[in-house]
């Protein structure tokens, strides 16, 4: 015959505990997609053959057409 043996606190403390920390790992996850996706949003470029992302770095300069 098994013992029984009560639920204590400690038990469902730790799992509070991880749900919490789960959570806010969760809530930063969709903040950081959001705020980079803001960010962003000022290089991405809507054309008829689709979206791309407008980036100032990889343009070519009109110094570099020589």
């Amino acid at each position: 015959m098994k013992k029984y043996v009560p639920r204590t606190y400690n038990n469902r403390r730790r799992r509070r505990i991880l749900v919490r920390v789960l959570l806010a790992a969760a809530v930063l996850l969709v903040v950081t997609v959001v705020v980079t996706f803001v960010y962003w949003q000022r290089y991405i470029v809507y054309t008829p053959a689709g979206v791309k992302l407008d980036l100032p770095v990889l343009r070519e300069s009109v110094t570099d057409k020589k």
